[in-house]
C-alpha cells in the first residue's frame, strides 16, 4: 500500500481563517444587541467561533502531514486517537453533516478506545456519536487531498472494511 498524507495548504487555510474572522466578527456584533437573546448567542459564537479560530490557524501554520494513511493504519496528527492500526478497524464509511463529509472509522473495541481520551476529546467523541458518528471522524475541510481521494485510496487498499462513499 503507497502511503497517502494529508497537507493543509496555505489557500485553504487561509480562506477558513478569513471566515473565522468573519464569524467572530459576527459573533461579537450580536453582543452589542440590546435584548437577551442576540447577546447570548453572540457570546455563545465568540466562545466557539474564538477558539475555533485560533486552533485552525495554529493547525495551519504547523509543518509536516495532518493525516497519513499507511500499510499500518490511519493517523489523523490533530486528535489523540494516535495510529487505528487497520487491525482494530472493523468499519469505513464516509459521513456527511450539513454538506461536509467525513471519514468515518469504526474500530473493534470503541469503549476502551474512549477510555483513554482526554475528556476534551471524550467531549467529541460524545458529540460525535450523538450525531450517528462513530469515535473516529476525520475531517478533511481545508486539508488537500480531500475525502474523495482518500476515500478512493482507503476503498482500493481495503476494500473489505469500506461501506457507502
Amino acid at each position: 500500500m503507497q502511503v497517502m498524507k494529508c497537507y493543509f495548504t496555505p489557500a485553504k487555510t487561509l480562506g477558513l481563517v478569513i471566515v473565522g474572522i468573519a464569524m467572530v466578527v459576527a459573533a461579537w456584533f450580536c453582543t452589542t444587541f440590546p435584548g437577551l437573546k442576540p447577546r447570548v448567542i453572540g457570546w455563545i459564537g465568540l466562545g466557539f467561533f474564538g477558539p475555533a479560530l485560533v486552533v485552525i490557524a495554529w493547525q495551519g501554520l504547523k509543518p509536516g502531514s495532518v493525516v497519513e494513511i499507511t500499510e499500518e493504519g490511519i493517523r489523523d496528527r490533530r486528535t489523540s486517537h494516535g495510529l487505528v492500526a487497520w487491525g482494530d478497524v472493523t468499519r469505513v464509511r464516509v459521513g456527511e453533516l450539513n454538506g461536509t463529509r467525513f471519514l468515518c472509522i469504526e474500530t473493534a473495541d470503541e469503549e476502551a478506545r474512549f477510555s483513554r481520551l482526554s475528556s476534551v476529546s471524550r467531549a467529541m467523541a460524545a458529540a460525535n456519536r450523538g450525531l450517528g458518528f462513530p469515535l473516529i471522524t476525520i475531517s478533511f475541510v481545508g486539508l488537500t487531498p480531500g475525502i474523495d481521494e482518500v476515500w478512493n485510496h482507503v476503498a482500493a487498499a481495503h476494500p473489505e472494511k469500506c461501506t457507502g462513499g
